[in-house]
């Protein structure tokens, strides 16, 4: 859960062209509704206490919980971005 996180929290993958580096983000302990954003280098909101910092993964895996969701994707992402919705009412824009 998202909501577990409180301090900062910044990832780096690595810079290799040699291989694909994933960032999963798996939400599913999560029985409540929220609101987030997932932007270029951070991800805010859904619980989260400080925005997660990511940078050089060229693909982005997203699950959300059962609750009643938004997220919104700005300002570009990953090459490659997946977002499952999970149970509840969700919007993804």
């Amino acid at each position: 859960m998202l909501t577990g996180i409180n301090g900062v929290l910044t990832l780096s993958a690595g810079t290799s062209d040699l291989d694909v580096d994933v960032l999963t983000v798996d939400d599913t302990g999560n029985t409540f509704g929220g609101t987030g954003t997932l932007a270029l280098n951070t991800l805010t909101g859904l619980g989260l206490a400080n925005p997660v910092g990511y940078s050089f993964f060229e693909e982005v895996r997203f699950t959300l919980g059962s609750g009643d969701d938004t997220l919104t994707l700005s300002g570009g992402s990953a090459a490659y971005t997946t977002v499952n919705a999970g149970g509840g009412t969700n919007v993804v824009n």
